[in-house]
This record gives structure tokens, sequence and C-alpha cells, in this order.
């Protein structure tokens, strides 16, 4: 019971999160998508991916080592190898940013012509690059150490930072180059507020070159794939299409991403547990969380989809000008390819903590090569469709090669979930919202009618799809949920 306390505990904090920086992540694109055009908004979205695509290509597999390796320690309390890993990683990752954002800016006069960005915009990416690194480090740490209370009061800081700071800037008239600058002052915020003294106090010796040979870099050749999927659609519809194409596909694909959060969060969640739990052979309790892990994030999944796809055109006039409204076509085929590909990375990515970080590489490799296939033959042809096209069949791909993968370690039991059940709910749902979309009624009434076909959804799941197991999970969580809460107020 103590286990899964622990699952819920992290859950719940970790959900927070989310909520946190989806809600100011929302602000702070609205913000962009109100003001600035969809070539400034292709910038902004370009740049990002940039600074991601190097952050994590110079990561070399090291958050992944922390997360591994740090709940192990911290359960055997070996803090001075805490110490010595995070020291070193420090120096390892810093030292390869730095050369990589040094390469990147001496690249500027033979990529500024496909890449369609200014001198400083390079710039600003690689104080982008050498901050997120850092940032990265100790977050990572923390989260390895399950402190994600931590973690969610230090987001609550930082992407308020993000937002106010672009706000002002744009306001400035910096254009694109106000939400880039604000992405900085965030990460570096973070450096300041996750340190810790005790993270490079008090060392204890380590085989750091062991680790890195026999855990970092096969974690580091499949993070590849990962990195490569997640980090280059912008990159490449930029440089084989325009800044204006990738504004607008870039929008959908920033609202239809969220999805993948929800599977993504109990990943996040399960993972230094899964990683515990190994080390105890203790798969029973590790097959009952990943099973639990699916069930909840199709039953939130699921009119997740249905509620995107049926008000997109309101979603997207909402987050941006009225010359994005061309992205709502993009939607039928990024919400439940993001679903999908968020529930294939909580399967994948738990192949790491179950101890087979050679399968779990190999699947991402194979992922990479598949991805670079699809996406520029797609796009070269058909342009942001294609690319969408591209990313759904990627999305299935990837869910039954990691299903069948974890499934042969660790047994998910597939009854448990009750998917005979579950989609005929979702079905009824999708056809409600369908006939809301279509009557000729003013927003309040489509409001209080989507309600009203919400909590049918609730209760036909309640209903049908959930066990009394799942009924005292859930009264876990509202507590757990409910105590955190308190705490944080009285802080």
């Amino acid at each position: 019971m103590r286990v899964a306390e622990k699952a819920i505990s992290n859950t719940v904090y970790l959900f927070m999160q989310w909520i946190i920086v989806t809600f100011f992540s929302f602000i702070y694109w609205l913000i962009a998508g109100k003001l600035l055009l969809p070539s400034d908004y292709g910038k902004v979205s370009t740049a990002f991916q940039l600074i991601n695509l190097i952050n994590l290509l110079t990561a070399f597999g090291l958050g992944g080592t922390i997360s591994k390796l740090v709940p192990v320690y911290a359960s055997k309390k070996e803090f001075g190898k805490i110490s010595s890993l995070v020291r070193n990683c420090l120096k390892f990752s810093f030292t390869a940013a730095f050369l990589a954002g040094i390469l990147f800016l001496l690249s500027y006069p033979f990529t500024s012509p496909y890449l369609k960005l200014d001198f400083f915009t390079y710039f600003l990416i690689f104080l982008g690059i050498l901050s997120a690194r850092i940032h990265s480090i100790f977050s990572i740490t923390w989260y390895g150490l399950q402190r994600m209370d931590k973690m969610a009061k230090v987001s609550f800081a930082i992407q308020l930072i993000k937002v106010i700071s672009s706000a002002m800037l744009i306001y400035l008239g910096l254009k694109h180059f106000g939400p880039i600058a604000a992405l900085v002052f965030c990460f570096l915020a973070g450096i300041l507020l996750y340190f810790n003294p005790s993270f490079i106090e008090k060392p204890k010796k380590i085989n750091f070159k062991r680790i890195l040979k026999e855990l970092s870099f096969p974690i580091y050749l499949g993070a590849l794939g990962w990195i490569l999927v997640g980090n280059t659609q912008y990159i490449i519809l930029t440089i084989l299409k325009s800044v204006k194409e990738t504004g607008i596909y870039s929008l959908a694909f920033t609202i239809c991403s969220q999805l993948a959060i929800i599977p993504m969060t109990f990943s996040r969640a399960l993972f230094p547990l899964i990683s515990i739990l190994s080390e105890k052979k203790q798969k029973e309790t590790q097959s009952k969380l990943l099973t639990y892990a699916l069930k909840y994030s199709l039953l939130i999944g699921l009119p997740s989809i249905a509620i995107l796809y049926f008000f997109r055109n309101f979603i997207v006039l909402f987050m941006a000008r009225k010359e994005y409204l061309e992205a709502s076509r993009y939607f039928a085929l990024l919400a439940p390819s993001a679903l999908t590909f968020g529930i294939a990375n909580l399967l994948c990515v738990n192949l790491l903590a179950l101890g087979y970080p050679k399968v779990f590489r190999n699947l991402r490799i194979f992922i990479a090569i598949l991805y670079f296939l699809t996406a520029l033959t797609f796009t070269h042809f058909y342009a942001g469709m294609g690319l969408a096209i591209s990313y759904a069949l990627l999305s299935l791909i990837y869910f039954f090669s990691s299903f069948y993968l974890v499934n042969k370690k660790v047994r998910i039991k597939i009854g448990k979930i009750n998917l005979t059940k579950l989609l005929p709910i979702f079905i009824i749902f999708s056809f409600l919202l369908f006939l809301i979309d279509q009557a000729k009624l003013n927003i309040i009434l489509k409001f209080l009618l989507f309600l009203a076909s919400s909590l049918v959804y609730l209760f036909l799941s309640k209903t049908f799809v959930l066990t009394r197991e799942d009924e005292r999970v859930l009264e876990l969580i509202v507590k757990k949920a409910r105590q955190k809460f308190l705490k944080l107020k009285q802080k």
C-alpha cells in the first residue's frame, strides 16, 4: 500500500505541475498568437525546437541516468553518490552544450538561409542551450529524489516569469525576440530556485566512466529517437516550406500535443517507483501500476480527443488570430496521434525503468529512422498535412512496438482496462458533442450542454468501467490532493 500511496502522491504533484505548466503555456502562446504574425510565430516555434533539440542532443543520456540512479541511491541512503553523480553530470553536459552552442553560432552564415532566422535570434538560442542544460540537471535530480512538491512550486514561479517577461517584451516592440528571451529568463530562474548546495558537496567516489558506458550512452542512443521526433518537426517544415506554414502547423500541434502529457504524467510518476521495484524483483506490483496508468490515460484522454476535435475552430480562434484558422484541419490527425504517442512513450520509457536499456535504445533508434523516412517524404509532397500523416503513422507503430516489448517483460492486464465498455461510452460522448457542434445555439447553451455530456460520460464510466479497486485508488487521490493543497496553502 505504501508503494501505491507514493505513486499517488507523485501523480498528484506532477498533475499539479502539469496544470501549472499547461495553464501558463496556454497564456504564453495565446499572447504570441494574438500579438505576432504567423511568420513571427513560426520563428519562435523554430527557435524553441532548436533550443530543445541541441539541449537534448548534448544531454548524452545523463537525464535518464540521474532519474534511474538517484531514486536507487536515495533508497539506500547513499547521498554522497548522488552528489558525485550530479557534479560529474554538470561538468560533462555543460561542456558539451557550450561547444555545441559555439558551433551553432559559427554555423550562422551557412544555416540562416534555411532556418530564416537573424543573428540575434541565434545568440538567444545559444543562451537558451546553456541555461536549459544546467536547469535540466538540477530539476531532474529533484525528480529522482521524488520531490515532486518542489518541482510544482518552482514550475509555478518560472512559468509566471516566462509569461510576464514575454508579454512585456512583445509590448515593447521586440516581436519574436520577446518570447525567446523570456524562455532564457525562465531557465535562469529555474537554475537559481532548483540549486541546492548538497548536490555538489561531500561526494562519494563512483565509477562515472562505467556509468556512461553501461547506462548513459545506451539511454542516449535510444533517446535520439525521441529527441528527433519531438524536436525537428517545425525545423523540417521551415526548411522544406515556410515559416508561415510552420506557424500554422505549430499552433495545431501545440494544442493537440497537450494530450500526450496525460500518459507522460503517469509515466513520470511511476518511473522512480518502477526502478526501485526492479531492484526488488516485484513484477506483479509493476504490472499493476502500468495497467492502471494505461487505463487512466485512456479514461481521460479519449474524451479529450473528442473535445479538441469538435470544438477545434473555437479553440484556434480563442488561441490566435483568424489567420491561423487553417490550423483546425490538422486536429483530426494530431489529437488521437498525440495521445497514442504519449501512451507509447509511457510504455517505452518504462522499459528503461524495468532494467532493459538496450531494448529501449533499439526501439527509439528504429522510431527515429522511421520518422525521418516518413516526415521528410510526406512533408515534401504534402507540407503540413504530410507531417501530420507521418506523425499519425509513427504513433501507431510506436505504440504497438512498445506494448509488445513491455508485455514480454511485465504482463499488462488488458482485461482490467475494460476497453469493451470504455470504447462504446467514448462513442456515445463523441456523438453528443457532434450534436452540440451542429446545433445552432448560442455559446452559453452549448457550454451547458457540453457540461451535461461530460457528466453523462463520468456517470457511465463510473458505472461500467471503474471497479471497486479503482474507486479506492480515486478516493486516495482525492485525499492526497486535498492534503497537498492544504499543505501548499499553509506555506
